[in-house]
């Protein structure tokens, strides 16, 4: 009788499924932060280059009224659509990410610049929609930051080896209460 030996499984099918998430994840969220923060530059920086008036052209004028907005706003969206095509192509990332960094904080000079633009009668709790569009750049911000770690390889040191409670470790064991 013939013995034969079974090929041994591929090392991805015997994977626990939630190592086989992690790499997926791990591989694909910045894929998906790096085209959504492209389409979203492109898109926003479209809008300003097309000449329609639009709450950012408007916080542009508001922040550089030194310089005609007809000029400011067409600069700024060309600038965006640069970042943005930068990024979903992925070459030089640090650059990318830093640019877009950068515009990303330049955006917060409203609440500083103009705060009667940016809040509703000066109070710095209520935000007025102007206020509101510059705040939501905190996650456009975020992101950014997110992928600029990934793009060079950091993992920030306070992450490793936190576990959220009554979550199980790597032995798939749960911590005990009084463990750190």
């Amino acid at each position: 009788m013939l013995s034969r030996t079974l090929p041994k499984p591929k090392a991805k099918l015997t994977r626990a499924p939630g190592k086989r998430l992690t790499h997926l994840l791990h591989t694909t969220v910045p894929l998906l932060l790096r085209a959504s923060l492209g389409v979203t530059f492109i898109w926003f920086g479209g809008l300003k280059l097309a000449g329609q008036p639009t709450l950012p052209a408007s916080l542009i004028a508001a922040i550089t009224p030194f310089v005609d907005p007809d000029l400011s706003v067409p600069l700024v969206g060309a600038f965006e659509i640069a970042l943005g095509a930068g990024l979903l192509i992925g070459r030089w990332m640090p650059l990318f990410l830093g640019a877009a960094a950068l515009q990303l904080s330049g955006t917060f000079l409203v609440l500083f610049l103009r705060p009667d633009v940016a809040f509703v009668d000066g109070n710095p709790l209520l935000l007025s929609v102007e206020g509101e569009y510059v705040v939501k750049n905190l996650v456009l911000f975020a992101a950014t930051a997110s992928l600029a770690m990934h793009s060079i390889g950091i993992q920030p040191a306070e992450a490793q080896g936190l576990h959220l409670a009554g979550t199980r470790d790597s032995n798939r064991e749960t911590p005990t209460e009084g463990a750190a």
